[in-house]
């Protein structure tokens, strides 16, 4: 028998509208079937042991965050 997963359709919904996705797009059904497919392998990830394995990305206090906002680079020019 499958394994029962924590990733109810309820919670599912909550965190797609919190990640800003539209939850009544019709996708949706596709997407948490999905997202229920792969769960079992990802399962082990949690048996790997990654004793003294440094991470290969620096901390997140560290990096730029893709969604941070940057700078214009335009002079107040218009396009002609």
């Amino acid at each position: 028998m499958a394994e029962q997963f924590w990733l109810t359709k309820e919670i599912f919904l909550k965190m797609a509208e919190a990640s800003g996705l539209d939850t009544k797009d019709p996708h949706m059904e596709d997407l948490y079937a999905f997202v229920l497919g792969i769960l079992p392998g990802l399962k082990i990830l949690e048996e790997l042991d990654l004793t003294g394995i440094e991470p290969a990305l620096p901390p997140c206090s560290e990096t730029v965050s893709p969604f941070a906002t940057r700078p214009s680079t335009d002079s107040g020019r218009t396009a002609k």
